[in-house]
């Protein structure tokens, strides 16, 4: 056989036993691939926890709820990066308060990105807390303590999150005008769920994609973990992988519309970008902000990318604040 049709072949037959191993990969349940971390437990003793079934599988989403008032909050997020290293000074704490907010100005959802848990979005609980919000902080399915063998990048989750919603409210946990921030993969599940559910008033989408498929092929490229882990990978497979992937789940890329969840949503949303963000570039959000109601706005912040973004609180604080009081606060 002529050498250069048996590389060929050779070629073919990788692909073909590894695209179908990559694909199962990306639509896995992050918390069967790797365990939660333990050590958030510690942080959380002080706020309500909550298990709620969803789904006609049995399955059960967890969540944690803070209540508004002075949690004597400190946070600070100093990122050093380098061409080669990325390390950063993170430095969190807060105590229980004295006393709650009778009550909340409302109550706002705060769903994590991709491979994380609920308590990765503890900074911005905490934050909005102090400021009068009921936050409701979610383990998305397959993720933290949530069940759930599958992920299928809103798909699934919108159902989950109104059940969800549902048990809340039934339980009178739920106060005033509802809100969601979002990051990464927890802002485009939570625009298509608000394109699903007038119950809520108002998103905030940190670094959201609009593209799934798109945005997990430049994930795959740009995010050091997935780099290092996934080298072996031809750019083939991994397209492949990625057209196969949502089979394996039971879902198609065609069912996460998140333009067309956007365009549903009867109000104005608060997009926000980092400029520096390779992983899911800008342009994600500047395609959805073209097609949401009029009044909302794309915010682009300098110097952020993915990671620094997702874990910083300034200089976006301030107009999430703002933001929030605007769309969700009681009028007097």
């Amino acid at each position: 056989m002529d050498p250069r049709r048996l590389l060929v072949l050779i070629s073919l037959l990788g692909i073909g036993c590894t695209h179908g191993a990559l694909a199962r990969r990306l639509v896995t349940a992050p918390n069967l691939q790797k365990a939660p971390n333990p050590e958030f437990r510690k942080l959380t003793g002080d706020f309500m926890h909550v298990s709620v079934p969803v789904g006609p599988s049995g399955g059960e989403l967890k969540a944690l709820i803070v209540e508004p008032g002075d949690w004597h909050f400190q946070y600070s997020f100093m990122p050093q990066k380098t061409q080669k290293v990325f390390t950063a000074n993170l430095q969190m704490s807060f105590r229980k308060p004295e006393a709650f907010r009778a009550e909340p100005k409302g109550t706002v959802f705060l769903l994590h990105g991709f491979g994380q848990q609920k308590e990765h979005m503890l900074h911005w609980a905490l934050a909005l807390a102090q400021q009068g919000y009921r936050c409701v902080l979610v383990d998305l399915r397959g993720h933290g303590g949530s069940s759930g063998g599958w992920i299928g990048y809103g798909a699934f989750e919108v159902g989950d999150l109104r059940s969800l919603l549902d048990v809340l409210a039934a339980r009178q946990l739920i106060a005033g005008r509802i809100g969601v921030l979002g990051v990464s993969l927890g802002a485009s599940v939570a625009l298509q769920w608000a394109g699903a559910d007038d119950r809520l008033a108002t998103v905030v989408a940190l670094e959201a994609f609009a593209d799934p498929r798109r945005a997990m092929s430049t994930m795959v490229h740009n995010f050091p973990p997935f780099r290092r882990k996934l080298w072996w990978a031809s750019e083939a497979t991994l397209e492949i992988a990625l057209d196969e992937a949502p089979k394996y789940a039971g879902f198609r890329w065609a069912d996460v519309d998140v333009p067309k969840s956007v365009q549903a949503i009867p109000g104005p949303i608060l997009f926000i970008h980092g400029a520096e963000d390779a992983m899911v570039p800008s342009e994600h959000s500047q395609v959805l902000c073209a097609v949401s109601k009029p009044g909302s706005r794309l915010l682009i912040v300098p110097t952020q990318d993915h990671i620094t973004l997702a874990l910083c609180l300034q200089p976006i604080d301030a107009t999430v604040f703002e933001w929030m009081d605007q769309h969700l606060a009681v009028k007097p």
